[in-house]
């Protein structure tokens, strides 16, 4: 098989690659140094491919794009699997909204940039519900009171808000720069891209399910979560034994919700996609690809 093949897939099935090279490598990077807001950024570069992907074939790529994306997502060397799958997915499902209510133009597939671009603040905050229920958002809007009461200076609304504005405004950015982009960039980019193969990662044994279970727990996220709910507990109730209930639950909560996304395997919808002939060829000629990148 030629080194070229990959390239001469067309542009979705290309789209699908090079985004899952970049969750491969990139997105492994980035675990590893624990870098904060990983997700926030892949999900901008998923945007520009599927962008680039609708301009050039005027029809829906985006289920294609992340069904490949998600597939690769799989065999990433380090971090999780089943959250980041369901991520893509659902930011493909939603760009698709875009041009399928609006139309294969311009307009649509920026609607769709939008809708795609939210998914990254939508996930952890359903999360959140799930395992914390009402009290981390009645803990967050306790601590906004008590910050606005010692004259802090912005408004932790503004924060929130400021930052879905200016991730709207790259996701726009992006899709029109997609659209609009030369081919000698657009080659730029891609060479960039397959370098980052050079520096990626090798795959390590998994950790413990235990050990990454503790990891979840200790997360910032879920930590800085929970003190925002036993804020919201203790002024609720000063009962001791209501607040050590109200906690008792949400551990259990947290300890489910955690147990299934390490437990639940991604494998199996790999195995189930991978059976589509959408995907199985140009998904052959993506890993063989790899392969003569000395990626395995």
């Amino acid at each position: 098989m030629e080194k070229s093949t990959f390239y001469q897939l067309s542009p979705s099935n290309k789209a699908g690659g090079f985004v899952g090279i970049g969750e491969l490598t990139i997105g492994t990077i980035c675990h590893t140094l624990h870098i904060p807001l990983s997700g926030f950024w892949l999900s901008l570069h998923q945007i520009f491919w599927m962008s680039w992907a609708s301009g050039m074939e005027k029809r829906v790529t985006s289920f294609q794009i992340s069904s490949i994306t998600a597939l690769m997502k799989v065999f990433a060397p380090m971090g999780k699997r089943l959250s980041p799958v369901f991520a893509i997915l659902m930011q493909g499902f939603l760009y698709a909204l875009g041009p399928l209510i609006f139309g294969h133009n311009a307009f649509g597939w920026i609607i769709g940039s939008i809708l795609a671009s939210l998914w990254s603040f939508i996930q952890p905050i359903l999360i959140g519900s799930i395992i914390f229920g009402s009290s981390l958002f009645q803990g967050f809007s306790f601590l906004e009171t008590w910050l606005q009461k010692q004259s802090f200076a912005i408004s932790l609304y503004t924060i929130i808000a400021c930052f879905v504005v200016l991730k709207l405004i790259l996701a726009i950015s992006l899709c029109l720069l997609a659209l609009k982009i030369s081919k000698s960039r657009l080659k730029q980019w891609e060479k960039f891209i397959v370098s980052t193969l050079k520096i990626a990662p090798k795959r390590r044994p998994s950790k413990s399910f235990w050990r990454g279970l503790i990891k979840d727990l200790l997360s910032p996220w879920f930590l800085l979560s929970l003190i925002l709910s036993i804020i919201a507990l203790t002024i609720q109730s000063q009962e001791l034994v209501t607040i050590t209930i109200s906690l008792m639950r949400i551990m259990i909560i947290a300890l489910i919700v955690f147990s299934l996304l390490r437990l639940i395997n991604p494998q199996d919808i790999v195995n189930r996609l991978s059976r589509l002939p959408s995907l199985k060829e140009p998904l052959t000629h993506i890993f063989s690809f790899l392969q003569e990148k000395g990626i395995k």
